[in-house]
């Protein structure tokens, strides 16, 4: 028994679970201006603040690069006529108390970056294309996990819910995505 255990053992190939994700992995936000700020070597947290009104007006555009992150993250490295669409093919849970997030905006922002990525506006794609890109935010879109925690307590109960949530096959469609952000908006509205 011990011999068959070594012959196996010589069988088996040890990797870390880094090494099960693809290239898409290798940056953190698929965004490589945003890429080049953050080191690879530790997990990523990127802290999106706004100063106070009387320092910096409002508009600065914290939202419209948490959206983008988000339409990255969701969206597959792949697609149709779009070999380099470089999405991380992941999830996102987003904690939103005072329900200011747009699922709709999400839609549009992704619409436009696969348009970007086509390098044609969605109105002068065929019918076809622009078809399989709405199927394609659609499905995208079904990976974003929005919560709406009304107290600290709720939210506390929530983030320790999530690892149950996460890995419960038939409640969602990520359970076999990587977790590529959870998102804390509003924090402060406690």
């Amino acid at each position: 028994a011990r011999r068959l255990g070594e012959k196996l053992l010589l069988d088996v190939e040890v990797e870390g679970l880094s090494a099960d994700s693809d290239a898409t992995n290798n940056t953190p936000f698929s965004i490589p201006e945003l890429d080049a700020l953050v080191s690879n070597s530790s997990p990523t947290i990127l802290e999106l603040l706004s100063p106070t009104p009387t320092h910096h007006p409002s508009g600065a555009g914290k939202t419209s690069l948490l959206y983008l992150i988000i339409a990255h993250a969701i969206l597959p490295p792949t697609f149709d006529s779009i070999p380099n669409l470089n999405g991380q093919d992941a999830a996102i849970i987003l904690f939103d108390p005072l329900r200011h997030f747009s699922v709709s905006r999400l839609a549009i922002v992704t619409l436009d970056l696969l348009a970007t990525k086509l390098g044609a506006p969605i109105a002068t794609l065929s019918s076809t294309v622009q078809a399989s890109l709405l199927t394609l935010t659609h499905s995208s879109l079904s990976h974003v996990h929005i919560f709406h925690p009304t107290s600290w307590p709720s939210l506390l109960a929530t983030l320790r819910a999530t690892p149950a949530y996460l890995f419960a096959s038939p409640s969602h469609k990520s359970t076999r995505r990587r977790l590529h952000s959870l998102i804390l908006e509003d924090i402060d509205a406690f």
